[in-house]
């Protein structure tokens, strides 16, 4: 288990840490992009356009993977990454639970830790996986909980 939580109770700035990986977010407050040091490894989230749903993970100058909002209705993204296609959704239009899976299988969920708690926890059901990416997942949940949270929801 991964648990997840933000810097102080004011902050979008969140911490990963469990089975050997760490990662550290410094979010920008004026626009859906950040910078990520994970696994003591430097990456930058870039956000396509003011008005777009599309994201891309960098590392250096090159392209790690790729995030795109399926709909602007849903809680849904879906993820071009090292691992294949993932797809994270919300369990329901009421929950901020995740789910990330790959060819229709669930590979890990993202779940806050209590109701009235930003602190979260990152379950990987499979074996091998690719931090990055999970990471780059679990920032965009928590970018739609920002969200959720901006429009009074």
């Amino acid at each position: 288990m991964i648990v997840g939580a933000p810097y102080n109770v004011f902050s979008w700035n969140y911490y990963l840490k469990g089975e050997g990986h760490e990662a550290y977010w410094d979010q920008k407050w004026t626009s859906e992009q950040c910078s990520i040091l994970i696994d003591e490894e430097y990456f930058e989230v870039k956000k396509h356009g003011a008005w777009s749903g599309s994201w891309s993970l960098k590392r250096g100058e090159s392209v790690y993977c790729t995030a795109q909002k399926t709909s602007a209705w849903k809680r849904s993204v879906d993820i071009d990454s090292p691992m294949g296609t993932l797809h994270l959704a919300s369990n329901s239009a009421f929950r901020r639970s995740f789910f990330i899976a790959l060819d229709g299988k669930v590979i890990a969920t993202i779940d806050p830790r209590r109701i009235l708690s930003w602190h979260a926890e990152l379950d990987i059901l499979v074996e091998e996986y690719d931090f990055p990416t999970l990471a780059f997942a679990f920032w965009l949940v928590i970018l739609l909980w920002r969200r959720g949270e901006g429009s009074g929801s």
